[in-house]
């Protein structure tokens, strides 16, 4: 998997995690599942090894 692909799978990721989180106040659910279900997530995700900085010489001459 590239990093594009990494990236596009960490934003989907990230959907799932809000729409597990948002089920989380729902007093139906069970909330030990869905907090193992977030975990798992989390552990199983691939990071890319990318930064994503903005491309400006002024920010890197400022910071300098």
């Amino acid at each position: 998997m590239d990093d594009a692909q990494k990236i596009d799978r960490i934003i989907q990721i990230m959907i799932e995690l809000k729409e597990l989180a948002i089920s989380l106040d729902d007093p139906r659910n069970d909330q030990d599942t869905i907090i193992a279900t977030i975990l798992a997530l989390i552990i199983c995700v691939d990071i890319p090894d990318v930064t994503i900085l903005p491309n400006n010489m002024n920010i890197g001459i400022a910071l300098a």
